[in-house]
């Protein structure tokens, strides 16, 4: 097919020799020289249904890998917006308006992607405080026939933007901040600048700092002390999410998520903005500290208040009072050894599960592979995550347990079973697949596994000052069932956790801006 675009053709084939996939579309942009000298173009990209031209001088940050973001973040809005209509139809609220901005658009790609995909969108600010940003973000708009007014370039700082677009007229329906690192300095004035029950989109890709390499960073920034193991990646979105729920407190705001993953090298959450002081009363229940065993891993959650509801001739009242604690001794109950106290974290469910299934749903649909080219990994994605417990924060690994133990580790179907059998909940999480996400008290897992340790003993005793050895000189309370559950057993045809794409998949040099 040949497409004329003003300054350049673009020529889409489907080529039939063994360079290239069969199925794979491609694409090749004929610039005439003059446009090419006018703006230094090297390379055509394409991504969903947007056309954007490279710099050759790297000015302007554009990383591939960040499709799966894109993608997913198409997918969300769109069923937010479905939501929002559905919840207007009942109120019989009529709006024809739909704004979007993007805090740090860099070359204008996901505004773009936007526009073009996602129905009912009446105007979208692609924001960038650099200056060949926003000269890329005007050139990707004209190749791509938008007009200015459908897509409005900004030169200038999202905090600032954000903040002079705060009154109730001038709010966006979805605020998307995709930072080059951390979105802490932007978020106070995020969450001023959504609307009522408005979308918010944060990216965070400073993963070292969140999964606990630099503990005075991290709270310096969220205001949390990181936790570290196999669960920071969750830990990693818990922390986050406390910390937009606490900007959003000053303004008597509160935040409900949507939609919060871990993926590859960063986490991407979806959270809904609403206005009420008293459900801002229950904040300090929603979120807590955890005591973590520095010998087995075993870890306890105390919340930061206790929230009471007080109801008095059909007029509810909140009583916050101060946590009664600790929750756990000075030792711990399994191994003896001491704690290690972190937090805050955010410790309600970290989605919605019917939103969740919703995008699930969407992906499974067979048109979805030719939206959407990172479709196989959100799906494999949204497998895991869709099934887990989400009830329970946080989780203990299967791996991490064993090697405490020093035991051969039983097939994680088998663990699964002995839960099942005991009437608890279980399931993987999407951030670790040897995961145990479950309702069952700690306790109740090393009996598990001590109960395997008697048919599987190792071949050389423990250290006595181990914590292996004071794990299994406890006596056995929970007597598991390892007999073999069908839904302990995960659907092999479907894929879970797909391996990088191709090499050096993580996050790219930052731009070099000209100015």
């Amino acid at each position: 097919t040949l497409q004329m675009n003003k300054r350049f053709f673009l020529v889409n084939f489907k080529p039939s020799c063994h360079f290239f996939p069969p199925y794979k579309l491609i694409s090749v942009c004929l610039i005439p020289p003059f446009f090419n000298r006018r703006y230094s173009i090297t390379q055509f990209i394409k991504e969903g249904q947007a056309v954007i031209l490279e710099n050759k001088n790297h000015e302007v940050f554009y990383n591939p890998v960040q499709e799966t973001n894109r993608d997913l973040s198409i997918i969300a809005i769109k069923h937010y917006k479905k939501l929002l209509d559905a919840e207007n139809a009942i109120k019989g609220t009529v709006t024809n308006e739909f704004t979007i901005l993007e805090g740090l658009s860099a070359t204008g790609l996901r505004s773009v992607r936007y526009f073009k995909e996602i129905p009912g969108i009446t105007r979208i600010y692609a924001n960038d405080i650099d200056a060949s940003a926003v000269e890329a973000i005007k050139r990707n708009i004209e190749v791509n026939n938008i007009s200015l007014e459908s897509i409005v370039p900004n030169h200038g700082d999202a905090t600032i933007f954000m903040l002079q677009n705060r009154s109730k007229s001038c709010q966006f329906d979805v605020v998307d901040l995709d930072p080059y690192g951390s979105p802490a300095i932007f978020l106070d004035a995020a969450v001023q600048a959504v609307k009522e029950g408005g979308l918010l989109c944060v990216t965070c890709t400073d993963m070292n700092v969140l999964c606990g390499n630099n503990v005075d960073t991290c709270h310096s920034k969220y205001g949390s002390i990181p936790l570290r193991g196999k669960h920071c990646h969750e830990s990693a979105l818990r922390i986050v999410l406390a910390s937009i729920q606490a900007h959003a407190n000053r303004y008597k705001r509160y935040i409900v998520p949507l939609l919060s993953l871990s993926i590859d090298f960063y986490v991407r959450m979806f959270v809904r903005v609403f206005t009420s002081p008293f459900e801002v009363k229950k904040s300090p229940g929603k979120i807590g500290w955890v005591y973590q065993c520095l010998g087995c891993g075993s870890y306890e959650f105390q919340a930061v208040a206790k929230v009471t509801l007080i109801e008095n001739n059909n007029n509810k009242m909140l009583k916050v009072n101060p946590s009664v604690g600790p929750v756990v001794g000075q030792a711990c109950e399994e191994c003896g050894k001491q704690y290690q106290l972190t937090g805050p974290l955010w410790k309600e469910p970290i989605c919605d599960p019917a939103f969740a299934k919703d995008i699930y749903d969407h992906l499974n649909e067979p048109s979805s592979s030719s939206l959407y080219g990172a479709r196989d990994r959100l799906h494999a994605l949204l497998t895991v995550y869709s099934s887990e417990v989400h009830e329970k924060p946080l989780f203990l690994s299967l791996s991490q347990m064993c090697n405490v133990l020093h035991v051969t580790p039983p097939s994680l179907k088998v663990v699964r079973s002995a839960l099942l059998n005991g009437g608890y909940k279980v399931s993987s999480s999407h951030t670790d697949p040897l995961a145990l996400k479950t309702d069952a008290p700690n306790s109740v897992l090393w009996d598990i596994l001590r109960a395997w340790h008697k048919d599987h003993p190792n071949k050389k005793p423990p250290s006595p000052s181990s914590p292996a050895a004071a794990l299994l000189a406890k006596q056995i309370k929970f007597i598991p069932n390892f007999k073999l559950r069908d839904e302990a057993v995960n659907d092999k045809k479907v894929p879970r956790f797909l391996p990088n794409p191709k090499e050096g998949w993580g996050p790219m040099a930052r731009a070099k801006p000209s100015n």
